[in-house]
């Protein structure tokens, strides 16, 4: 008899879960994929090349990083021509005139550069390795954080 109270309840419960099965798979359909209010438009970039950073400062002025810093002109995107040579690996733009940027060099250094007004200036690092991360709060203040060396620089002005 004890097994067949056994018996009994397995028989009792196995359908209840055959119906919660079925509930969860109906409702499945019923769920609409795009939960979310969200939505995304694809934006052609006019390169092929990665895309490493994007930074846009309102809806209509923007930039991004491939080995060369792209502007959003419009509804389209153009490479800014700069005489460095060398690929960009890093930049933060604050304006179409105020960019700050830096290039790899082969010894595992970089180079920091701050174009403002059509002027393109070599700035002397607060530190000797790669620059691996540029951020400005304010047109003011401005960090800068390099590889291998555990700390960071404060730009102010």
């Amino acid at each position: 008899m004890g097994n067949s109270k056994k018996t009994c309840i397995l028989k009792r419960t196995v359908p209840t879960m055959n119906r919660l099965i079925v509930l969860f798979i109906s409702l499945e359909f019923f769920v609409p994929v795009n939960s979310s209010s969200q939505h995304f438009t694809e934006v052609y970039s006019g390169t092929k090349s990665d895309i490493r950073k994007l930074v846009m400062i309102s809806s209509s002025e923007g930039y991004f990083l491939t080995d060369k810093i792209f502007a959003l002109d419009g509804y389209e995107w153009k490479k800014m021509e700069f005489p460095e040579t060398r690929k960009i690996d890093n930049f933060f733009p604050l304006s179409s005139s105020d960019i700050w940027f830096s290039a790899a060099l082969k010894t595992s250094t970089s180079m920091l550069y701050h174009y403002h007004g059509n002027i393109i200036e070599n700035v002397r690092l607060p530190f000797s390795n790669l620059v691996s991360s540029i951020f400005f709060s304010s047109r003011n203040l401005g960090f800068f954080s390099g590889f291998f060396e555990g700390r960071f620089g404060r730009f102010s002005c």
